[in-house]
């Protein structure tokens, strides 16, 4: 990123009053001007968030102490010893030792083995006095061949996890789960001591909001993950809530109508804590690989559905009007919104789910907004997968 498009996203974020300027990479500290942007940033009275591998040069130590904790933090992403040439780790070990004790420092560890090695972790946060480890599962990145594990695996490294948090406490450092999982990995006892220590957070982990990266050219997109989707550039946008509403919009059917796991669909976790089943990046793939596989045809839209005769809509009007499409066999039941109600009330066994749902956007059509529009057909194509589910379910029947 050039100094001139620093000093406009330091602008951009000071119009909005956000706090912070994070500094990310690759490895940030390899830029040219490196020591010129934090300054740059610490001119504006904004904290700095440096993300890096810890292998800068050893001359900016130097900086980095003159520089109150308060106003510089680290997350570093530290591999195992294994995977360094020699001298490399020692530079690392290096700066540690000039970090240590030092406030406002965060090791992160990323899972992406089904057998983790972790000991290393801790042999740094006790040699260099490191009081705080971000904890979080590696994920896809859309487009590119990188390592993680499926969704399918997580389960599995619960043991793990509830080991790492445990061996943490007894070293009192503490442990934070970062990015959305789902939820039902863990059974009631552990989410309960993850709670309680306040190593989970149901909501925040549950369901991700948009980080907003921002790249060299100025380009903005949802997160890393989703690098190379649904890109536009900041100076389109007014505020970084703009741009959060904007991705908001996008990535919602991601979030309430298509999942990357069958169980998501009927999952208490999802209708009571928005659980969206892991990274959007999977349910964005599981869409992707239907829509090519034809799951969602031309010939689905001729389907015609209605509710089953044992599926009813329920309204309660305390403490606020809610609805619950409630299966009586099952009693299998999920709140749903009053706008949804309209569209299962236009299923009347008569109808085709292409007039369905040309009928259902046009009477929700609420601007012409481009981006509204956008949303609109992404959310299309959701909808009709949503149903084909139910249906799949039996809540719906086809005539």
């Amino acid at each position: 990123m050039s100094l001139e498009n620093v000093r406009k996203v330091i602008a951009f974020l000071q119009r909005d009053r956000y706090p912070c300027f994070r500094i990310m990479g690759g490895e940030p500290t390899l830029h040219p001007h490196f020591q010129d942007i934090i300054q740059l940033a610490l001119q504006e009275g904004m904290r700095v968030d440096l993300l890096s591998n810890a292998t800068w040069q050893s001359r900016y130590n130097e900086l980095f102490k003159k520089i109150s904790p308060n106003y510089l933090l680290f997350l570093l992403n530290i591999d195992h010893p294994d995977k360094y040439p020699p001298k490399q780790f020692s530079r690392i070990e290096k700066n540690l030792n000039v970090l240590a004790g030092r406030k406002g420092i965060s090791l992160s560890f990323n899972i992406f083995e089904s057998e983790p090695k972790y000991e290393y972790i801790f042999n740094l946060t006790s040699k260099y006095d490191i009081r705080n480890v971000r904890l979080s599962f590696s994920l896809p990145i859309y487009g590119e061949q990188n390592t993680y594990l499926k969704l399918e695996q997580y389960e599995e490294l619960v043991p793990f996890i509830m080991e790492f948090i445990r061996r943490g406490e007894s070293q009192n450092v503490s442990i934070h789960l970062d990015n959305a999982i789902p939820l039902c990995i863990f059974n009631l006892e552990n989410t309960g001591e993850l709670l309680l220590k306040g190593m989970l957070d149901l909501k925040r982990n549950a369901r991700c909001r948009p980080i907003i990266d921002i790249g060299p050219d100025l380009t903005v997109w949802y997160c890393f993950c989703l690098s190379k989707l649904y890109n536009r550039n900041l100076e389109e946008f007014d505020s970084l809530e703009e741009i959060q509403e904007y991705y908001d919009k996008i990535m919602k059917p991601y979030q309430d109508y298509i999942f990357p796991m069958e169980k998501c669909y009927a999952c208490h976790y999802r209708h009571t804590w928005g659980c969206q089943g892991g990274c959007i990046t999977f349910s964005i793939w599981k869409n992707k690989q239907r829509l090519e596989k034809k799951v969602l045809s031309k010939e689905t839209e001729k389907d015609v559905f209605a509710l089953a005769k044992d599926v009813k809509i329920e309204q309660y009007n305390i403490p606020r009007k809610s609805y619950f499409v409630v299966k009586v066999s099952s009693k299998e039941s999920f709140e749903i919104s009053s706008s949804f109600k309209q569209l299962l009330e236009l299923l009347n066994g008569q109808t085709t789910i292409k007039e369905v749902l040309d009928k259902f956007f046009a009477d929700n059509k609420r601007t012409t907004d481009a981006v509204e529009n956008f949303t609109n057909e992404i959310m299309r194509e959701n909808l009709k997968e949503f149903l084909v589910e139910l249906s799949h379910k039996d809540f719906l029947v086809t005539r």
